[in-house]
């Protein structure tokens, strides 16, 4: 079971690299590609069976590709405004993730990433517009 951890966020790791991830769509592709390869892998490892940290795992090794992404048009935000969007935005789009491949990926993958860009986008957009008014 180690081992399929490991190789599973060694994967997620090479697909993170800042060269393969421009944005906000190529990030969520990427993720959700590597879930559609594994899918199985994931539900075992993110199972009660599994390693209970495995999506907080995830999640951090995620943190280091898209927080830069996230609050690269934040600067209306301050740092810590920053990190709680980030932990808002990841934590959701984690959720929706797992709900994705624990009901058996039955969405496109296409889908699933041009919600999480469009809920995304909307999100950082209208608070971003919002702290301005309000400074």
């Amino acid at each position: 079971m180690e081992q399929l951890e490991r190789e599973v966020l060694e994967d997620l790791i090479a697909l993170l690299q800042p060269e393969r991830c421009k944005d906000l769509e190529t990030l969520f592709t990427q993720v959700l590609t590597l879930f559609q390869s594994h899918g199985d892998d994931w539900l075992v490892l993110g199972s009660e069976n599994g390693d209970p940290a495995f999506y907080d795992k995830l999640s951090r090794r995620c943190y280091e590709q898209a927080y830069p992404l996230l609050t690269q048009h934040q600067a209306a935000l301050s740092e810590p405004e920053q990190r709680m969007l980030y932990s808002f935005v990841s934590q959701g789009s984690g959720g929706i993730l797992r709900d994705w491949v624990k009901g058996g990926m039955q969405e496109s993958a296409s889908q699933v990433v041009a919600f999480l860009a469009n809920a995304t986008k909307l999100l950082i957009h209208g608070l971003a517009s919002e702290t301005n008014r309000s400074r």
